[in-house]
């Protein structure tokens, strides 16, 4: 798309095929696109030989002219010529590999063609298939046998067992809840071309929704040609009778499910996990504080038990009829079911075996992988489930018999917890309590098609259990006994006196990234993209819900600082900054990466800051029962035997209460000495003894509301008077609410919690005497319109902690630290950057002479200087197809011929913006030909 001739091939292909007044406007697109396909591929190869070859002609060209020792004015036009056309090459190169490598997290950083394309070789030799063992035990060697051995395992994976309705009205019975009239209309509704419109854009912009191969961009950035017969094609669908299954074609992609394995456990990628609007943070704590009770319960002659179940294959057994019938019962209209299950009966299946296309299955159950429509269908079928439990639950019967556990004595009784395909279940340990349940789930099974893999769930008792009735109930359903669980939703759920063990996966994935990524694919402003972006994002998920331990914090944060100085595990290089100093804010002289242990806090914070502002939700009223039933959650302890997730909610609570606030109502609740009130005052303590101390605001308001300002005045200074005065009241009683007072908006965000974190760590440190200033000027050095990896040299000139003799002399890395060109001085910074005679005359020679051993000529790199700063300042200008614009980021990338001058380049360029760094030295750099280069006074 970025070829200038594209736009005109692509109107010629489009207008070209005729349709008929009576079309399906469906079967008309998919014409449409299919002569598109064809008609870019012929124009493809009309335009010359292929990039790859285009590339090597380019760059031999250039060699012959930088070779030149005197190149004239006409050579070095034409050297300037093929450099821009080297560009624009490299940017389609870029973008092929991009696509080709799946990788994502480095569409906002440096480009690296040479990584793009490492991971897209690695991607294809991983995944390629060349035997397939069956269910007998026989293998498949060839291609055809493969294509048959999976054809009939998908066959009979979505082979409809046709469910009784009995069995399905029967499991469905339990549903009391239904869509309001006003959702109904919804639902109801004619659909817009503006919402075909907003839902293409929101396409993905390199994903391929069909087989064809046209990804979200093509359809986006051409609107103008194509948005016409998309949107009648979508519509007549939507809002007419159009058959869906001509469009409805889907690709199955194979892969080992397991590296270095002899035999193959096929996988498809897993679809949306999770819906959004969903918190699996409060299923994970109160998972947590249910299995963290259940493991306490050692006396009493009642054990109990919790049931992890594991679905086979959940999404692929549905049963349609299943989906339709549990939809009428929560009453959406039928025109709306019919939409929905002409989706998902319509779908043919095909597999991507190693590259190639083939075979063909039509599924009768099933959701298919990847459909947006796949997490909510499969809610709305979990529920039929939660409401067959629900019925069990609430029926009268012995304790011993029944379903559900209690926490404390005030806690509701939670039966059972969902989250997509992850499924706990509570009980008492008895007999008649697992007969119950495996009642439920045989019904379950009929109704749905979904089927529990017995061999993978596990049962868990608690300690006063007796081992008779664990292997009756364990022989009774068929599933094994575990001593502890190991995982829920992704995160532990037992821990022993030492909390490290439990959380080593997390330091091994990161240690796996790091270890695969060769720091030399990498320049600076790639690296920190890859850590900021990639890498401390990993423990982030474990941070929202546990406090980590302080050493597993130190780990990480010592593997990012290894590989960011460009280490490995035989290899450790000079760290010229604690990682700790990196940690501050750009705009305080550091490189914004996250402290582990603030952003951990942070984020547990927001949990605290969940349950304060939603005290009715379930997890609030668990945990309300259990650890303060008595008071408030402010007020609140740990209490006596706490689990991990409330012992870390706690803490974060210390971080959230230092930037609360109250926000004043009625003034019955707050405190005039102990509570923060005040904006701008902390608590008031040291004032308490001059009145009463149980005083709250609403003793300083009139009758009438309004502050009362004689009684202020003999209560409080000056100051506080004229702060408390100041505070607006509402015209009506209102409760008292607490806000945030590090945010305008008064919501607690992680971003500014991490950012108070961060500065109580590091409260004690010494500062800038004049911080304002030096905050300015780094934001001027960020914000310049220059590649990351400069910005990130200036930054490292400011410190001084540049690889010259005299830094590596002081830390015993070199015998002497005398300049190696000059032999007269020590080769101090100001030395390597000014003062050398040789560096007088254009000084970044002097990386050339040090690391290559020859010196190129001051005109060269100076020429060579400005054509680099010419192409980067038009990439940036320009917004690559597969990812948006930054002029942050250097469209260039390590394949560049010119990429063994980078040091030249990255020096030169720095010397123009050295002005910023207020050094002064009064001196000005001339080419040998005598011209001003840079002056400095």
């Amino acid at each position: 798309m970025t070829e200038p001739g594209f736009e005109d091939c692509l109107r010629d292909a489009w207008t070209e095929t005729n349709l008929t007044p009576h079309s399906n406007p469906l079967i008309g697109l998919k014409e449409r696109l299919t002569t598109c396909s064809s008609r870019l591929t012929l124009w493809k190869q009309s335009l010359g030989p292929p990039l790859a070859t285009q590339i090597r002609n380019v760059q031999s060209q250039l060699k012959i002219i930088n070779s030149l020792p005197q190149p004239m004015n006409d050579q070095l036009d034409q050297g300037r010529k093929l450099e821009a056309e080297f560009g624009s090459l490299l940017q389609r190169d870029e973008i092929y590999w991009q696509q080709r490598s799946r990788v994502t997290w480095l569409q906002l950083g440096d480009k690296n063609t040479r990584y793009f394309h490492r991971m897209a070789s690695t991607r294809r030799s991983t995944n390629k298939i060349l035997s397939l063992q069956r269910l007998d035990g026989t293998w498949a060697h060839d291609t055809h046998s493969i294509l048959t051995t999976i054809e009939q395992y998908f066959t009979n994976l979505f082979q409809s067992q046709l469910p009784n309705n009995d069995v399905i009205e029967f499991v469905l019975s339990g549903i009391t809840e239904c869509l309001t009239p006003a959702e109904i209309d919804l639902l109801q509704a004619t659909f817009t071309a503006t919402e075909i419109k907003t839902a293409t854009f929101q396409l993905a912009h390199d994903k391929a929704p069909g087989l064809d191969g046209f990804d979200g961009s093509f359809f986006q950035k051409n609107w103008h040609l194509l948005g016409q017969d998309v949107t009648a094609a979508a519509l007549n669908f939507l809002n007419g009778d159009a058959d869906l299954s001509t469009v409805n074609q889907t690709l199955i992609v194979l892969i080992p499910a397991a590296k270095s394995s002899n035999s193959h456990r096929l996988s498809i990628p897993s679809p949306f996990a999770f819906l959004p609007s969903r918190l699996i943070c409060e299923n994970i704590i109160i998972g947590q504080e249910i299995m963290h009770s259940l493991t306490h319960r050692k006396s009493g002659k009642l054990g109990w038990m919790a049931l992890k179940l594991d679905m086979a294959k959940a999404f692929d057994r549905v049963e349609w009829v299943f989906i339709r019938k549990i939809m009428e019962h929560f009453l959406f209209p039928k025109r709306f079911i019919d939409l929905i299950m002409a989706c998902v009966s319509s779908a043919t299946f095909s597999f991507s075996l190693n590259q190639q296309v083939m075979g063909t299955v039509k599924p009768t159950r099933g959701i298919r992988q990847g459909d947006p429509l796949l997490p909510y269908l499969f809610l709305l079928c979990s529920e039929g489930l939660s409401s067959l439990i629900n019925y069990k639950t609430q029926q009268r019967q012995p304790q011993s018999h029944s379903l559900g556990i209690k926490i404390a004595r005030r806690a509701p009784t939670i039966s059972h917890l969902f989250f997509a395909d992850d499924s706990l279940l509570f009980s008492s340990a008895s007999v008649q309590a697992a007969t119950t349940i495996q009642s439920i789930l045989r019904h379950y099974s009929h109704a749905s098609g979904q089927m529990v893999n017995f061999t993978k769930s596990a049962l868990y008792f608690s300690p006063n259990t007796t081992q008779a009735i664990k292997q009756e109930i364990a022989t009774l359903l068929g599933i094994p006994v575990r001593d502890t669980m190991d995982k829920y939703l992704g995160l532990p759920q037992a821990f022993g006196r030492s909390k490290k063990d439990a959380f080593n996966y997390i330091n091994d994935r990161v240690w796996a990234h790091l270890n695969k990524w060769n720091s030399k694919f990498f320049s600076k402003g790639g690296k920190e993209v890859l850590l900021k972006s990639v890498v401390q994002a990993i423990p982030s998920y474990a941070m929202a819900c546990f406090k980590l331990p302080a050493s597993f914090h130190s780990k990480i944060e010592s593997l990012m600082a290894r590989f960011w100085w460009g280490g490995n595990e035989n290899n450790k290089k000079i760290h010229w900054k604690t990682w700790s100093s990196l940690c501050f804010s750009k705009f305080h002289g550091g490189l914004g990466f996250r402290s582990m242990k603030a952003f951990n806090q942070a984020m547990l914070a927001k949990q605290a800051w969940r349950l304060l502002q939603y005290p009715h939700s379930l997890v609030a009223i668990l945990l309300k029962a259990r650890y303060f039933p008595q008071t408030s959650f402010l007020h609140s302890g740990k209490g006596h035997r706490p689990s991990l997730v409330w012992s870390s909610i706690t803490w974060g609570k210390e971080l959230l209460q230092s930037g609360l606030r109250k926000s004043i109502g009625d003034g019955t609740t707050i405190n005039i000495f102990n509570d923060a009130w005040i904006p701008g005052y902390g608590k008031l303590h040291y004032l308490r003894y001059n009145s009463n101390a149980d005083m709250t605001v609403a003793s300083l308001l009139t009758p009438d509301k309004q502050w009362n300002h004689a009684l202020i005045q003999s209560l409080f200074p000056s100051d506080i008077s004229q702060a408390i005065t100041a505070i607006p009241l509402h015209p009506i009683s209102i409760h008292d609410t607490y806000f945030w007072s590090l945010k305008p908006h008064g919501s607690y965000t992680v971003n500014s919690g991490y950012h108070l974190a961060h500065t109580k760590l590091h409260q004690n440190e010494p500062s800038s005497s004049d911080s304002k200033s030096s905050n300015d000027w780094w934001k001027k050095l960020w914000a310049l319109p220059l590649p990351p990896k400069l910005k990130h040299f200036l930054w490292r000139v400011c410190y001084d902690i540049l690889p010259t003799s005299r830094n590596l002399f002081n830390r015993k890395t070199l015998h002497s630290p005398h300049c190696s060109r000059c032999h007269y001085h020590d080769e101090t910074l100001e030395h390597a950057l000014f003062r050398c005679p040789a560096s007088q005359k254009l000084w970044n020679c002097r990386n050339s002479w040090i690391h290559e051993g020859i010196s190129p000529s001051p005109d060269q790199v100076l020429r060579d200087t400005s054509t680099y700063m010419e192409q980067y300042t038009t990439c940036n200008k320009k917004s690559p197809s597969f990812s948006p614009a930054s002029n942050d980021h250097c469209q260039h990338n390590n394949n560049c011929p010119s990429s063994s001058t980078f040091h030249h380049r990255l020096l030169v360029d720095a010397a123009q913006d050295l002005q910023l760094l207020k050094m002064g030295f009064g001196m000005t750099i001339h080419t040998s030909s005598g011209e001003v280069l840079l002056n400095l006074a």
